[in-house]
C-alpha cells in the first residue's frame, strides 16, 4: 500500500479490508497468500560449481594461451602445449578455490529474516512462520522482536525500534500511531515499522501493509538484481594485454613466414620458426605468476583484516581515488557511548570504546574516582538503575540487550565499578513509569537500606533535560542540596547547549525522596525533583579513523561520508575525524532533500565539494556512486547496513563490515573487513597498490625476457643463421628459468613511498612507457649478447653446442634482469641485494635447474644440450652482466629527471 504513513488508521484498515481487533480469518489469509505470494525475497539462482570453475577461463589472455597451445600441439610440440595448459590450469584452480572459500565464509541473506511472528487471526493470537504473513494481518510486537514486514502502527506503548541497518540512524527511533505528512522521508516515518528492523523497547499492534519484495527491504533487494557489476580494472587491463599480445603474435608469425618465403626457406622449417616465435611471445607463465601475486595479496590483506571475496578486487583498491563511506558502524562504533558528565561541581570527560566497561573519568587531564564524590556517585547509580537494558558477554566480547542509549548508561556506570546487577541487590524495584515520546523520561521507584539500617524509598528519573529541569526544585552539589533557581540552572543550560552543538545526545538525571508508604507512582509524582546533572553521549568515531582519513588524503584518495543519520551528528563526527577541508563545514555538507531537488549540473557541483551527504536514501547513495563512476573515478563504497547494499554492489569495490555488517551487505561486497575498522581500508589500499606494482614488475620481467627471445630469434632469421633456440628451450626459459624469479618478484614488499603517490588511473596500462623503454634496452643487450656468443660457438661446427651456449646465455641474462626488476626506478644497491631473500633464493634455484639441463643426461636428451666448460661460463657471465649495469644506469637517468616520471 502506497503512502500508508500519510493515512489515518481507519483509512489504512479500510483499504486493507481487515479488522484491527480480530484481524483476518484463516480463509481470507490463505487467499491473500495465494495472491501476494510468500513473505520472502526471491531467491537468486546461484551458478553451479562447474560454471564458477569455467568462468575462470573467460579472459582474452587465456584464449590467446589456448591458441598458442593448439599451435604447439599441431606442430608436434606436445610438451610445449602441455606446459602452457598446466600454467592456465594452475591460475584457474587458484581463483576458483579462493572465491569458493570466500563465499563459504559469508553468511547468507536469508538469515536476516525472522522465522515466526505473533499474528491475530479470527480474533485469536497465533505464532506462524513469517513467510506466511500477508497484507492485512494484524501483528503484535514486543521488545526483542525482529519485524517481519512493513506495517502501519495502530497502537503502541513506549515503542522504539533500531533501524540502523535500513536507514543508518544510529539511535533507537521513537514510534507512535500518529500519522505523518505525505512528503516525510522514510527514516522519519514514525508511524511505520519496517521489515528486517528490531524492536528495542515497548509493545505495539500493527497492520501489515507490504510483504516480501514490496517492502522497503525488498525494494533494496530488487534494485540489487538490476545493478550490473563492472569488471575489475585488473581484469580489463589483462583483457587489453591479451588482445595486444594476440595481434602482435599474429603479426609476428606472418612476418616470419613472409621473410622465410622471400629467402626460399622450406615451408615446414619456417612453420617451426613461427611456432618458436609464438612460444617466445606468449607469456606462458603469466597466469601462474598472476595467481601467485594475487594469492600473496589475498594473504597479506587477510593478515590485515580484509577478506577478499572476488580475487581481482585485491588490486582494485590500489586504483581507488574515492571512498564513499557509511558513518554508522564504519567510521563510528555503532555503539552509543557516554563522553561527558556534568554535575553542578564537576565537568567530567570519559574515555573508552564501545560497550567495553573500561575507561577513565577525567577533569582536564586529572583522573578522578567519580564514586568518591557525592553527586557523581548518585548520578551514576540513578543512570544505571533507570534502564531496562543489560550488559552481556558473548565470546568474550561485551554487548547490549535492549536500547543502545540505556546500554551506554550501564557501561558508563560499569567504568566506575558500579555493576547494575549488584546495584539491583541493594535497590528493590517497587514501581516504574516507562519512557515514551510524550513524557520523555523514565521514572522508577526503588527501596533501599540507608546507613542507619532504615528503609528508604526514592524515585530515580532519567530523561530529557528540558523536561526534568521544569520539574526540579533543587540541585545536588558535593556540599549538599541547593535551590534550582535560574542562576544555578544556568550552568546546566550552558552545558546542554554546548553538547547539542557537539551533536551529543543529552539526558538529565534526577531523584526524589518519597514517603515509605508509597507503593505506586504516577506522572504527578515526578515533581519536586533534585537535579543531579547531565550526561552527553554519541556514537563515537573508531580509534585511529582520523589518522586513516589523513593517510587517505595524502595518498590522493578522497573520503566522503554517506549517512542516513541526522545532519548535526554527521557534521560533528566529520569534524572529529577530519573530513572537511578547513575548519568550516559550510558548502561541504548536503542533505537528501538538496540532492533530490538538484539538477544534474548542480549535483555534479555538489559532488566536487561534498564531504558529507546526510539523511540520504539508498537511491541517493546509488546515484552518488554512479555519478562518480561516470566521471571516470574508481569508487570504493563501505557500509554495513541493508541501506548500503545497492551502492556496495554498484561501486568499483564494495567493502562490508564483518562483525556488525548485515547479511545483505556481505553478500554483495567484494571485500569484508574482519575487524569492522576503517583503518583496515587504508591498509588494503596500500596492499592493493603493492599488488599492482608487483603485477607490473612481474609482467614487465616476463615481457622483457620474452621480447629478448623474440628479438634474438627474429634477428637470427634476418641474418640467415640457424635457429638459436628451440621451442622446448624457449618454453623452459619461460616456465622454469623465469618461473621461480617471477614468483619471487611477487613477494616484493613496500619500498616506503607507495602511499605518498596519487592513485593510478583505472586504464593505466600494465606495460608502461618506462617498461617499453627498458624492454627495448634489455632486448638489445640480450639479442646482441646471445647471437654474438652463438656465432662465436658456431665456428666449432657443432650446432648443438652453439644452441647450448645461446640457451644458457639467454637464461643467465634473464637471471641478471631479476635484480633489475625488483624496482623499475630504485637502484638495487639502495634496496639491498639481500633485502628480498626470496628473489635471491629463486635466482640460485633457477641457476641450479639450468645446470641440471646441461649436465643431467636425461635432460640433455630432452632439451638437446651439451655440457659447458669453465671458459664458457666465464665468457657467458661477463657478457650477460652488461644488462644489469645498463639498466642501473637507466634508473640513474630516471632519478635525475632525464626520463619523464609520467612514463612510469
Amino acid at each position: 500500500m502506497e503512502k500508508a504513513h500519510a493515512l489515518d488508521q481507519d483509512e489504512v484498515i479500510s483499504r486493507l479490508e481487515t479488522d484491527r481487533l480480530s484481524g483476518l480469518d484463516s480463509e481470507e489469509a490463505g487467499e491473500r497468500l495465494a495472491r501476494h505470494g510468500y513473505n520472502e525475497l526471491p531467491k537468486e539462482k546461484k551458478p553451479s560449481i562447474l560454471f564458477l570453475f569455467l568462468k575462470q577461463f573467460h579472459s582474452r589472455l587465456i584464449y590467446i594461451l589456448f591458441i598458442a597451445a593448439a599451435i604447439a600441439f599441431a606442430a608436434g610440440q606436445h610438451k610445449d602445449a602441455y606446459g602452457i595448459l598446466l600454467a592456465v590450469l594452475i591460475d584457474a584452480v587458484f581463483s576458483f578455490v579462493q572465491e569458493r572459500r570466500a563465499e563459504d565464509a559469508i553468511e547468507r541473506l536469508r538469515e536476516m529474516v525472522v522465522q515466526e511472528a505473533s499474528v491475530v487471526r479470527g480474533g485469536k493470537v497465533h505464532r506462524i512462520p513469517a513467510r506466511e504473513i500477508v497484507p492485512g494481518d494484524i501483528v503484535l510486537l514486543e521488545e526483542g522482536d525482529r519485524i517481519v514486514a512493513d506495517a502501519r502502527i495502530l497502537e503502541s506503548k513506549d515503542l522504539r525500534t533500531a533501524e540502523a541497518s535500513l536507514t543508518g540512524e544510529s539511535s533507537a527511533v521513537q514510534k507512535s500511531p500518529e500519522q505523518v505528512a505525505e512528503e516525510t522521508l522514510l527514516p522519519d516515518r514514525t508511524d511505520m515499522v519496517w521489515m528486517g528492523t528490531n524492536v528495542v523497547a515497548g509493545v505495539a499492534r500493527v497492520a501489515v501493509v507490504e510483504t516480501g519484495e514490496r517492502t522497503a527491504f525488498g525494494g533494496i533487494s530488487r534494485s540489487l538484481r538490476e545493478i550490473k557489476q563492472e569488471k575489475a580494472p585488473l581484469e580489463t587491463r589483462l583483457d587489453v594485454l591479451g588482445q595486444k599480445l594476440g595481434l602482435f603474435t599474429i603479426g609476428l608469425a606472418v612476418i616470419v613466414l613472409v621473410l622465410g618465403w622471400l629467402r626460399g626457406t622450406p615451408l615446414f622449417e619456417m612453420f617451426l620458426f613461427a611456432v618458436a616465435m609464438v612460444v617466445a611471445v606468449i607469456p606462458e607463465g603469466l597466469p601462474a605468476v598472476l595467481a601467485v601475486v594475487l594469492a600473496i595479496g589475498v594473504r597479506q590483506m587477510a593478515k590485515r583484516n580484509a577478506i577478499i571475496r572476488h580475487v581481482p578486487s585485491v588490486e582494485t583498491l590500489g586504483v581507488a581515488d574515492v571512498i564513499c563511506t557509511d558513518k554508522t558502524g564504519t567510521i563510528t562504533e555503532n555503539k552509543m557511548t557516554v563522553r561527558e558528565i556534568h554535575t553542578f561541581d564537576q565537568d567530567i570527560r570519559l574515555t573508552g570504546e564501545g560497550w567495553e566497561p573500561r575507561g577513565e573519568f577525567l577533569i582536564g587531564e586529572r583522573k578522578i574516582r567519580p564514586t568518591e564524590t557525592l553527586t557523581a556517585n548518585k548520578l551514576l547509580k540513578v543512570a544505571a538503575l533507570c534502564t531496562k537494558a543489560s550488559l552481556v558477554w558473548r565470546n568474550e566480547r561485551p554487548g547490549i540487550i535492549g536500547d543502545p542509549t540505556e546500554g551506554a548508561l550501564i557501561v558508563m556506570a560499569a567504568k566506575a565499578g558500579l555493576d547494575k546487577q549488584e546495584l539491583q541487590k541493594e535497590y528493590r524495584l517497587i514501581d516504574e513509569i516507562p519512557f515514551n515520546s510524550t513524557r520523555k523520561f523514565r521514572a522508577i521507584l526503588f527501596e533501599s537500606i540507608d546507613d542507619d539500617g532504615g528503609k528508604v524509598r526514592e524515585l530515580f528519573v532519567v530523561g530529557a533535560y528540558e523536561v526534568l529541569k521544569e520539574r526540579a526544585t533543587a540541585l545536588l552539589t558535593d556540599r549538599g542540596s541547593t535551590v534550582a533557581d535560574r542562576e544555578n540552572l544556568g550552568h546546566f543550560d550552558a552545558q546542554n547547549d554546548a553538547m547539542a552543538d557537539r551533536a551529543r545526545r543529552v539526558l538529565g538525571a534526577a531523584f526524589r525522596r518519597l514517603p515509605d508508604e508509597v507503593t505506586g507512582i504516577s506522572d504527578s509524582d515526578v515533581s519536586d525533583l533534585t537535579m543531579l546533572g547531565l550526561v552527553g553521549m554519541i556514537d563515537p568515531p573508531r580509534r585511529g579513523v582520523d589518522k586513516a582519513i589523513a593517510r587517505c588524503r595524502s595518498a590522493g584518495v578522497r573520503v566522503i561520508m554517506l549517512t542516513g543519520d541526522q545532519l548535526g551528528t554527521a557534521v560533528a563526527i566529520g569534524k572529529e575525524v577530519g573530513l572537511f577541508d578547513g575548519e568550516d563545514a559550510a558548502g561541504q555538507v548536503f542533505t537528501e532533500v538538496e540532492v533530490v531537488e538538484a539538477d544534474d549540473t548542480s549535483f555534479r557541483d555538489m559532488l566536487s565539494r561534498a564531504a558529507i551527504f546526510a539523511r540520504v536514501s539508498p537511491e541517493t547513495k546509488l546515484r552518488i556512486v554512479g555519478e562518480f563512476q561516470k566521471q571516470g573515478r574508481t569508487v570504493a563504497m563501505t557500509g554495513d547496513g541493508v541501506n548500503d547494499a545497492p551502492a556496495l554492489k554498484k561501486a568499483s569495490i564494495g567493502i562490508s563490515m564483518g562483525i556488525i555488517g548485515t547479511d545483505v551487505s556481505k553478500e554483495v561486497s567484494d571485500m569484508v573487513l574482519a575487524d569492522d575498522n576503517f583503518i583496515s581500508i587504508v591498509n588494503a589500499i596500500e596492499e592493493g597498490r603493492i599488488v599492482f606494482r608487483n603485477i607490473k614488475q612481474t609482467v614487465a620481467y616476463l615481457f622483457m625476457t620474452n621480447m629478448g627471445e623474440v628479438t634474438t630469434v627474429l634477428a637470427s632469421i634476418l641474418m640467415g643463421l640457424p635457429l638459436p633456440l628451440l621451442p622446448a628451450q624457449i618454453l623452459w626459459l619461460n616456465l622454469v628459468t623465469d618461473g621461480f624469479p617471477d614468483i619471487a618478484l611477487a613477494t616484493e614488499r613496500e619500498h616506503g613511498e607507495i602511499l605518498d603517490e596519487p592513485p593510478r588511473r583505472p586504464d593505466t596500462p600494465i606495460i608502461s612507457k618506462n617498461v617499453l623503454i627498458l624492454t627495448a634496452l634489455v632486448s638489445v643487450f640480450m639479442c646482441v649478447g646471445t647471437l654474438s656468443l652463438f656465432v662465436w660457438a658456431l665456428r666449432t661446427g657443432d650446432a648443438a653446442y652453439a644452441r647450448t651456449i645461446a640457451f644458457t646465455t639467454m637464461a643467465v641474462f634473464q637471471l641478471w634482469n631479476v635484480f633489475n626488476m625488483r624496482s623499475t626506478r630504485t637502484s638495487i644497491f639502495r634496496l639491498g641485494l639481500t633485502s628480498n631473500l626470496y628473489v635471491l633464493a629463486s635466482v640460485v634455484a633457477s641457476l641450479l635447474l639450468q645446470l641440471a639441463v646441461l649436465y643431467l643426461p636425461f635432460l640433455q636428451t630432452t632439451f638437446r644440450t651439451l655440457p659447458l666448460g669453465l671458459t664458457d661460463w666465464v665468457v657467458i657471465t661477463a657478457v650477460t652482466s652488461t644488462v644489469f649495469f645498463a639498466v642501473e644506469f637507466y634508473k640513474y637517468l630516471y632519478r635525475r629527471g632525464v626520463v619523464p616520471a609520467s612514463w612510469a
